[in-house]
């Protein structure tokens, strides 16, 4: 498991009412993309002749700069949940851990990547937003969906 893949589990658990264990300060950065942002990139860069890439081989690709505290807070501002209380800091040991990782995504050249029309993200609260829509949308269908199946098979609910 990715040392850093709790960030995406602080927004998918936390607003399924799941606690999570964030194993590193709230202070931590990170560099952040929405799963729009990374399809819609890697379909651009898919189509982008090797004349526009010339030598550059490895491109960053652009993404949102944010702390642990700036998602808890995004999270908060998005859907009015109080979120905190499930994102408990994690043991010393996996802070001691962390500690290696310290901020080595804090910054990130994304000029090129901006240059051959890569896109961020606009902000956290955008990812959070756009999460937030498409779970309640799936949550929704699903429920619709099971309703379906129990009065199709006569029991009511």
């Amino acid at each position: 498991r990715l040392p850093t893949s709790f960030f995406s589990s602080i927004i998918r658990e936390s607003l399924s009412g799941y606690e999570t264990i964030c194993p590193v300060p709230p202070s931590y950065c990170h560099i952040v993309a929405s799963p729009e942002a990374v399809a819609g990139n890697l379909l651009h860069a898919a189509n982008l002749s090797s004349r526009q890439i010339a030598n550059a081989r490895i491109v960053n690709m652009p993404g949102v700069a944010v702390t642990v505290y700036e998602i808890i807070e995004a999270i908060s501002n998005v859907t009015e949940k109080n979120v905190v209380k499930l994102v408990p800091q994690g043991s010393n040991d996996n802070k001691r851990r962390s500690l290696h990782m310290s901020n080595i995504f804090k910054t990130n050249d994304e000029s090129l990547a901006l240059s051959l029309g890569f896109y961020p993200d606009e902000s956290i609260d955008t990812i959070v937003r756009s999460y937030t829509d498409d779970y309640l949308r799936h949550s929704k269908r699903c429920q619709r969906r099971q309703l379906l199946r129990l009065q199709f098979s006569g029991i009511t609910a």
